[in-house]
């Protein structure tokens, strides 16, 4: 990553040497807190489903809501046909759908093509086979909003039976500001590695 054979095979310039340090020490960073994002939302989705798991017990349907509709992120809940049965006030926000527009359509609703298209046959073959190819592991996306934008996203799925209903849940954050920051930082250093290469003189 940062370019070592580079400086094996040829002189190099210590100004070019820090600066690739430096961005290579940025987009870690920026990857690290990432991947704390996604152990916080697995976290987070791990704990839905014990909730959920103590509504069939206690019937707590007011705390269950209130718990949900207090996040501040996107929490969707799907059947196992992929048909949205909740959609908490932060997706209403994100995607920019009020309740009433999502209640009982597909899910893929919030997703651009392939994912669009690829989404019922994960479903199909999740229930056919038990295979989870994101459930309880949590991972990077790409949401579709109202108005057709896109944005990444960084989603954690857990599932749980009720009464021998499948529901899905998932927790959606927002990572547009993460992924402006590293295409600036990338940018950033292209730009000075350039400047690096034209300059005649030393640069201290």
């Amino acid at each position: 990553d940062l370019g070592c054979v580079d400086f094996i095979s040829k002189p190099f310039r210590q100004e070019e040497v820090l600066l690739r340090v430096k961005t290579h020490l940025q987009i870690q960073a920026l990857a690290k807190k990432n991947e704390d994002l996604i152990n916080s939302l697995k976290t987070a989705s791990w704990n839905l489903e014990v909730i959920t798991r103590e509504k069939v017990k206690n019937e707590s349907e007011k705390r269950l809501a209130s718990i949900v509709n207090s996040m501040v992120d996107a929490v969707i809940t799907i059947d196992q046909y992929g048909t949205i049965e909740s959609f908490n006030p932060s997706a209403e926000k994100l995607f920019g759908y009020s309740i009433e527009e999502v209640m009982g359509k597909n899910v893929n609703l919030l997703m651009p093509e392939p994912y669009k298209s690829e989404h019922d046959g994960y479903m199909n073959n999740y229930m056919s086979t038990g295979k989870a190819k994101i459930i309880g592991i949590g991972r990077e996306v790409v949401g579709q909003k109202k108005n057709s934008s896109t944005f990444p996203m960084l989603l954690a799925v857990s599932t749980v039976v009720i009464d021998g209903h499948r529901i899905f849940t998932g927790i959606v954050h927002d990572i547009s500001d993460s992924k402006e920051m590293e295409i600036a930082i990338r940018s950033n250093e292209t730009r000075l590695r350039a400047i690096l290469s034209n300059a005649s003189d030393g640069i201290i």
